[in-house]
């Protein structure tokens, strides 16, 4: 994780700690192989629906990104320091297992999938501020930072609330007006991506195509970017979705799956995302075309920013925030965070690792009929970003608004 070198410098210093209270994190032997995979990538999807529930129907235009996976990891966080029984209740929210050995493995996965590196700019930002009065406890912090779960630094939030204000914005690069920061502690995650594809769109000047919401109506425009090329597609049923995976990275490491809504609904589309059953199918159902086919998607920059206090308080989350006594073991006095803000964003560019023409020049000239010779998104999708070796659903969302309204 990276450390915030421009918050701490502003704060002028890590968070002050204490060991007054006991925060058990004894472990007789983690060394036993465990074979978490599958129950991680279940739990994780089942994770990712209910956010999506909250998140995708609330959304202004259904036209949002969110990343489930640095949302979990933060609430993860939190989770370790919890007292019972409320520990335990947030364990059974977060779909994390009791077992201690086995969250570390869970840890293990999730918090090494956020890697930047020269072709996929990929950050996650987790801190939990806390105002200069209150004193982290030490254990807590140790196996927050051990495990690369959040940050924890200072700040004057009742002193000179404006100056904390203005750094948290700057540093997480949120703009909402409305952070709350009148709590002695604020919990913060941010996550960026811009990536660069396993094949680079076509160089050619992007067109500025017409844009249509789900009935067929032109409601905008968007900077199409083209190219042809074999890729892995499938029609979902289940959401009425024509799909394509692209992959990013070197050694396709990451993978980009887009779902374009052939029903009229856009929002009912995005209200049936519901289950882990279907988030493993949508993601695990593509197949190789034989042929190359062309593929059209808008070149575009989505950002949102979200409260997740209120879907915690919403799915019965709310001793959190109010209660001493939960929160005891992570600080003295008790951290009672006031805001939870989260903020994702993602950038689509043309830019790749190899051509086009150079991956055309090994394509089969096979046909499969059962698929279209098309992927053209120029009405509402989803799109989801997830790595290709846990399945983590790493970004979520969906583009409804064209770049260029009408």
């Amino acid at each position: 994780m990276k450390v915030f070198v421009a918050l701490i410098a502003l704060f002028a210093l890590n968070a002050s700690v204490y060991s007054k209270y006991t925060f058990s994190t004894k472990v007789v032997d983690c060394e036993a192989d465990y074979d978490i995979i599958q129950n991680y990538r279940d739990d994780m999807y089942e994770i990712t629906a209910h956010l999506y529930q909250h998140i995708g129907p609330n959304a202004i235009n259904n036209h949002f990104v969110f990343s489930p996976l640095s949302i979990w990891i933060t609430l993860s966080a939190i989770a370790e320091g919890l007292a019972y029984p409320e520990q335990l209740v947030m364990l059974q929210v977060l779909r994390l297992p009791t077992d201690l050995c086995a969250r570390l493995k869970y840890y293990q996965l999730a918090t090494s999938r956020f890697v930047s590196s020269n072709d996929v700019d990929i950050s996650s930002i987790r801190v939990l501020v806390i105002d200069e009065g209150v004193l982290i406890n030490s254990t807590f912090h140790q196996f927050v930072y051990k495990h690369s779960l959040i940050d924890v630094v200072s700040a004057p939030l009742r002193s000179n609330p404006d100056k904390a204000l203005e750094e948290i914005r700057r540093v997480v690069t949120v703009t909402s007006p409305n952070i709350d920061i009148s709590g002695n502690s604020v919990i913060l995650d941010a996550v960026d991506y811009n990536g660069l594809w396993s094949t680079a769109f076509d160089d050619a000047v992007l067109e500025r195509s017409p844009f249509y919401s789900s009935l067929g109506d032109q409601i905008g425009a968007v900077d199409i970017m083209k190219v042809k090329r074999r890729a892995r597609i499938s029609h979902f049923p289940a959401l009425n979705l024509n799909c394509l995976e692209l992959p990013v990275g070197y050694n396709d490491r990451y993978r980009m799956m887009f779902g374009i809504i052939l029903d009229e609904n856009a929002a009912k589309t995005v209200n049936l995302v519901t289950s882990a059953a279907m988030i493993d199918d949508f993601l695990n159902n593509v197949t190789d075309s034989y042929i190359p086919i062309e593929i059209a998607i808008p070149r575009f920059s989505l950002t949102s920013e979200y409260d997740v206090k209120a879907i915690l308080e919403n799915s019965g989350v709310k001793d959190l925030w109010t209660d001493p006594a939960v929160t005891r073991l992570i600080s003295d006095p008790a951290v009672l965070p006031s805001a939870f803000v989260h903020r994702s964003t993602i950038v689509l560019d043309k830019a790749g690792l190899k051509s086009a023409e150079f991956e055309s020049q090994l394509l089969t000239t096979e046909y499969n009929p059962a698929f279209e010779l098309n992927f053209i998104a120029n009405r509402p999708f989803l799109l989801w970003l997830f790595d290709a070796e846990s399945h983590s659903v790493l970004m979520a969302g969906a583009f409804t608004k064209p770049t260029y309204s009408n």
